[in-house]
């Protein structure tokens, strides 16, 4: 269905202004401009939480959103978003694709929670994870960076009766390195009256920057809800003692723990529903890459330097195969 199919006409615009005017329908939205208008507006620059904040007055008059969702959610030129980031060495998107899970979806899972729920889930990249903890109702999300240990990994990974044989985790449970805040409620007040839509569009803008130019091992498809009073793990500790960490203090020891649980308790239900064996080590993915993209230039590079890049009578041609292989970067 095309955008401007939904506009309204300058009748129905009145009537809207009119019955909002007079107070008979109190809280109704202000009325905004209409769906193809908020378009160009989108296509200009204008901030597309906004824009769907301001198309709020559509949903008072039963008017269909889908279209205008569907388009705000698209890159500003039309085409799909394509996100700077590999799951593996697939590029990761923006929508969804079967096989794949995708920012959007991934987003979308993350606005589910309920006024009483706060979700726990897991982004493991090639060089560290991130522990996402979202607020009671969604309204925001902190994400908590740590460096993968392949130890750790491991005894999580490994059965029970084997790891009595494993040094105990707390040795090397993960630490945190730096936060990165989604969605901050406490800057200002209007999140509150977010709709799932607005919430929607503020997450996916968010993992977008978390996830550009970063090599995704994994997202995690199980999410913890924690229900008040908000513990985890066997000895109930109070998610409300991670403040600390939250707040960029890596040292407390209590807030610490509790961050430890966390993850640990996130593992282990992503353990029971996807039967993921270890991970690949920390920075395999990248190495390999590198291998890949750079392997000719490396091999060009020590024979030009040895002098050696024209001996033998097959010289030319492997000159022109490492070339052509190398990639247009290599000779910026």
């Amino acid at each position: 269905m095309d955008v401007s199919s939904i506009d309204l006409s300058a009748a129905v615009r009145q009537a809207y202004r009119e019955s909002r005017d007079s107070g008979a329908h109190p809280g109704m939205p202000p009325l905004g401009r209409n769906p193809s208008e908020l378009v160009r507006a989108y296509e200009a620059g204008e901030d597309r939480t906004e824009l769907l904040r301001e198309a709020r007055y559509l949903s008072s008059i039963a008017a269909p959103l889908r279209p205008l969702v569907q388009r705000l959610f698209l890159s500003r030129a039309g085409d799909t978003v394509r996100i700077n980031a590999h799951m593996g060495e697939r590029p990761l998107l923006y929508e969804h694709t079967v096989g794949q899970i995708a920012g959007r979806g991934y987003a979308n899972r993350l606005c589910d929670g309920g006024p009483g729920e706060i979700i726990l889930t897991l982004i493991v990249f090639d060089d560290e994870a991130a522990l996402v903890c979202s607020r009671p109702g969604s309204y925001g999300a902190t994400i908590i960076n740590y460096q993968r240990s392949v130890a750790f990994e491991e005894h999580l990974f490994a059965r029970d009766d084997d790891k009595a044989n494993l040094v105990p985790w707390e040795s090397f449970a993960p630490l945190p390195t730096r936060v990165t805040v989604i969605l901050d409620d406490t800057a200002s007040g209007h999140q509150h009256r977010m709709t799932h839509i607005e919430k929607m569009s503020e997450f996916t803008k968010g993992l977008c920057r978390v996830l550009e130019g970063r090599r995704v091992v994994a997202l995690s498809n199980s999410s913890r809800c924690v229900h008040p009073p908000y513990t985890v793990g066997e000895d109930r500790l109070q998610l409300s003692k991670m403040v600390p960490i939250q707040c960029g203090d890596f040292e407390d020891p209590e807030a610490l723990a509790v961050f430890g649980e966390c993850v640990k308790t996130c593992y282990s239900d992503w353990w029971e529903s996807v039967r993921h064996g270890p991970f690949p080590p920390p920075f395999s993915l990248t190495r390999a890459h590198r291998r890949t993209v750079r392997g000719p230039h490396i091999v060009m590079r020590a024979l030009l330097e040895r002098r050696r890049a024209m001996l033998g009578k097959d010289a030319l041609f492997v000159i022109y195969n490492l070339y052509r292989r190398m990639p247009d970067p290599m000779f910026r």
